[in-house]
């Protein structure tokens, strides 16, 4: 057992630094992140120009049109004056109720509106105007609103100062968002599973043809070649996205640093710490499978032609496992969730998708061997083919008389 450990080791250590020593990877890792700053930049720039256009911010003044007369007049002057950032468009709609409770209770559906891009609320006129939004909100806000205040309160000899009413932007719509948060993590395991494992077909195509694949055979076990060829494919996938994760923080802290308004990510059902290690367990998971699967078709294959081939199959597989967990984002608990979640292939992306809906646990440490128990099954089985059909050796069948 040893032997066969110290085997794989050392053909893993050879093939990535084999891999990671070339320019080529230099490229392999810079051509991602021009493509996505380029497409994020013009969707930043199209989503920004259409967000203005279709739901400008507004304030909204929870009053009797005769009751908010005054202070929407003074507010509108002021906005014409300054033409500063703290003061914005105005609507006046009518309280549900008389109280100031049930007005800070509207005051929170419309911030949460998904239709509307509601900044503030200013409820309690005239007597008592209370400001109801999130912290940056009121920090936007709250000058423009004193000072449109305390002109009107001076023109009807009766001053009121505001009164202010933080909501807590993480507790906004926290079932909603955690299931954007559950796809965003799914896509992300999909696109990277489909970008990096590839590599392992044309890697087991270039040694089969090269006969250095007949040369470590002839040394080591055919199962220590195959785990040490997953193994370097894995530690060179894991160096690529620590590349772009990086880029990707920088890009995060960068946005939230000049658009100090963005909104915080919402907290996933583990918390964030664990949720980022499931991440990158469930990625190791998904890719060591389709991994497996990738290599033993190159096994199989003589020629670029012959892999796109055999590949096809496994392809399409990847994209109808990826559509049936998308139509399970509405019922997540339904038949089909669980069976997505029990079958191999899919398990990693139901998974970091429960993860960031629920805080249970232990379904985690669960799928994560029953899914180990399948990468070893599909290595075995991809090594025994490969050493039967293309080796032509291993346990003769019986002839039949």
């Amino acid at each position: 057992m040893n032997a066969i450990l110290n085997a794989t080791f050392v053909i893993a250590r050879r093939d990535y630094l084999a891999t990671v020593a070339k320019r080529s990877f230099l490229l392999f890792l810079v051509a991602p992140i021009v493509l996505l700053l380029i497409s994020g930049g013009v969707g930043l720039v199209i989503g920004i120009s259409a967000a203005h256009k279709t739901h400008p911010s507004e304030l909204v003044v929870l009053a009797a049109p005769e009751v908010s007369k005054g202070f929407v007049a003074r507010y509108k002057a002021l906005h014409d004056q300054l033409e500063s950032s703290d003061f914005i468009n105005t609507t006046v709609e009518a309280p549900a109720k008389p109280d100031i409770d049930a007005q800070i209770a509207q005051a929170n559906k419309l911030l949460t509106d998904p239709n509307r891009a509601v900044r503030g609320v200013l409820a309690g006129l005239p007597d008592h105007p209370e400001l109801v939004s999130t912290g940056n909100g009121i920090d936007q806000l709250r000058g423009g609103i004193n000072l449109a205040l305390t002109e009107a309160g001076a023109a009807a000899s009766k001053p009121v100062a505001v009164e202010e009413h933080t909501i807590d932007a993480k507790g906004v719509n926290v079932t909603d968002k955690r299931e954007g948060l559950a796809l965003v993590a799914v896509y992300i395991l999909f696109f990277l599973n489909i970008l990096l494992s590839g590599m392992l077909l044309s890697n087991m195509v270039e040694e089969k043809s090269s006969k250095i694949i007949e040369i470590l055979i002839a040394a080591v076990p055919v199962d220590a070649v195959f785990f040490a060829k997953l193994v370097s494919m894995l530690a060179i996938s894991l160096t690529a996205i620590a590349v772009w994760g990086s880029v990707a923080g920088i890009g995060y802290l960068t946005l939230a640093h000049f658009v100090p308004g963005a909104p915080p990510p919402p907290e996933p059902g583990v918390g964030w710490p664990l949720f980022c290690v499931l991440e990158v367990l469930y990625f190791v998971m998904n890719y060591l499978l389709y991994g497996s699967i990738f290599l033993g078709i190159g096994a199989q294959a003589n020629n670029v032609r012959e892999v796109q081939i055999m590949s096809m199959p496994a392809t399409i597989l990847q994209a109808m496992v990826f559509a049936v967990i998308s139509l399970t984002s509405a019922n997540p608990h339904g038949p089909l969730a669980i069976g997505a979640m029990l079958f191999p292939l899919s398990s990693p992306l139901m998974m970091i998708g429960a993860a960031a809906r629920e805080s249970t646990l232990w379904p985690h440490l669960l799928a994560l061997g029953w899914q180990a128990l399948w990468i070893v099954i599909i290595v075995r089985f991809a090594s025994n083919r490969f050493r039967r059909i293309v080796l032509k050796s291993g346990p003769m069948r019986a002839k039949r008389v």
